[in-house]
């Protein structure tokens, strides 16, 4: 049922110092922002509406969130969340040099606090509107991660691992 994706406004950034306010309220970025805020609320109201007699669509779901995170049998459920990806990328975020990306990562924490407010997160569904995210920035962390490796180590040239070399340096 469409009301199962409450997590929707997930996928709208916070707002940071970097963001551009003068750019959001030009009408080519504002206009269509604006539309695209209104089918979101109409179709809300409207699945809501034709939902009304069935409770188990649109109440808070703290309460069992709060009970599942008391209990130790929900815990692998909820770290294998994102491949188990979103501690190492929360840990290692400063390794990710693009400034949107990293604003990007606000996302997680307003996403978390709407989910566990309407979603159940031991569901693995509720995940996919971050996993992308999370699946990419966290490969750009190693690769980054592993050229500054490379770059430290100074690899010296021997005829022999000259063609080895430059696949490394290429990577």
């Amino acid at each position: 049922a469409p009301g199962q994706y409450p997590g929707t406004l997930s996928l709208m950034p916070g707002a940071t110092h970097r963001f551009e306010w003068k750019r959001a309220l030009q009408p080519e970025v504002a206009i269509p922002a604006i539309l695209m805020v209104a089918y979101w609320a109409v179709w809300h109201v409207f699945v809501f509406h034709l939902f009304r007699h069935n409770p188990s669509e649109y109440y808070p779901r703290l309460k069992f969130n709060w009970y599942c995170f008391r209990r130790l049998r929900y815990y692998p459920q909820i770290f294998s969340a994102f491949g188990y990806l979103l501690p190492f990328v929360i840990l290692f975020r400063k390794h990710l040099h693009d400034a949107q990306l990293r604003m990007w990562m606000w996302a997680i924490p307003a996403w978390v606090a709407l989910m566990a407010f309407w979603g159940i997160l031991v569901e693995t569904r509720v995940y996919g509107e971050l996993l992308p995210f999370v699946a990419c920035a966290a490969t750009l962390i190693a690769e980054e991660t592993f050229i500054a490796a490379v770059r430290r180590r100074q690899l010296t040239t021997d005829s022999d691992d000259e063609d080895r070399v430059h696949l490394v340096r290429a990577a």
